[in-house]
């Protein structure tokens, strides 16, 4: 019988390998998921220098077109999210670009609000031409979830509080002054815009989780359906008072640290959801009562206060009766 040698097998298969990889580029839109692999890059892009006037979507013939004219390499379909990296996710069809994640790059080519399907747009230490997210920001109606990090914005368009697809926002150290009317978002549910000099919200839509943490905020911006808000944070803001706070009835998760604050009202305790309460870092001589006698507490920080050694050792006896198996920190 005749054997063929173990190199000869090895290389064989490796041809049939690379033969069965090669075919009609149509295959891109077949329901056979594209493997991993680089596109864009395209240095001649018509749409590299962001001019708004010549956006014109209709010179691509698919999202994949879209990909190619990006004037910086993206990988397509990754295995895994890599975070050093420009990716970009098809539907499970391979037709249209869900996810997009921007990594470091030059400039946002425009071209990406010609990707009308996009689900998810991820942009991080990337800027936008002249610092301003563009209008056409309208075209991407279906957007869920949209983030930025460390990319410096001057103005944001009316028209992200027209984007009701929206469930997720994220402007993360953007150097924001002024934010978009956001209250007809009916299905924004999180908003988290952290480290910037922020100082007051128009419109604030009704959301479940609101992070706000190191801005110039002197108070906690007002939803019209407290009960569904679960999560604030408003650590490192200025707040000259919290009595709005005792109306968020569900409220599980309160951090306040290092917020200037003096006082804290009694009518804290009808908060009876809470879980999570962070005063830390403020100038707080008194701990109301009704703190240790919220019936779910798990987590109390209160150091760096300015109560009395009495004060904490007594706070600290009635938190191990009311709560032995809470953290307290002080």
């Amino acid at each position: 019988m005749f054997t063929m040698p173990y190199n000869n097998v090895i290389l064989t298969l490796l041809v049939i390998c690379w033969l069965c990889s090669m075919g009609n580029s149509a295959s891109i839109a077949s329901k056979i998921p594209i493997q991993s692999h680089i596109i864009g890059g395209y240095k001649n892009s018509l749409t590299k220098k962001n001019d708004i006037s010549k956006l014109d979507c209709s010179q691509f013939n698919n999202d994949y077109d879209v990909l190619q004219q990006f004037p910086f390499p993206v990988l397509l379909n990754p295995i895994r999210h890599l975070y050093n990296q420009s990716t970009a996710t098809m539907d499970e069809n391979n037709i249209f670009v869900k996810k997009i994640y921007i990594n470091e790059e030059e400039v946002v080519p425009l071209s990406v609000f010609c990707l009308s399907k996009l689900d998810k747009l991820s942009i991080v230490m990337t800027p936008f031409e002249n610092d301003i997210v563009p209008d056409a920001l309208l075209n991407l109606k279906l957007l869920s979830a949209f983030w930025i990090y460390d990319s410096s914005i001057l103005k944001i368009p009316e028209q992200l509080g027209t984007l009701n697809n929206l469930g997720t926002l994220i402007f993360d150290n953007c150097s924001l002054t002024h934010f978009p009317n956001l209250s007809k978002l009916e299905n924004l549910w999180i908003i988290e815009v952290r480290n910037n000099p922020l100082s007051v919200i128009d419109g604030f839509p009704d959301v479940m989780l609101m992070d706000l943490r190191n801005n110039l905020f002197d108070e906690i911006p007002i939803v019209k359906k407290r009960e569904a808000l679960e999560t604030i944070a408003m650590d490192n803001n200025p707040l000259k008072n919290i009595e709005s706070i005792t109306s968020y009835i569900n409220l599980e998760h309160l951090y306040l640290s290092n917020t200037t604050l003096k006082f804290i009202p009694s009518s804290i305790g009808k908060l009876q959801k809470l879980t999570h309460l962070d005063l830390s870092h403020n100038q707080l001589s008194h701990i109301p009562k009704s703190i240790l006698d919220l019936p779910r507490l798990e987590y109390l920080n209160i150091e760096n206060t300015l109560l009395s050694t009495e004060d904490i050792q007594s706070i600290e006896k009635a938190f191990r009766t009311f709560h032995p198996n809470a953290t307290l920190i002080i």
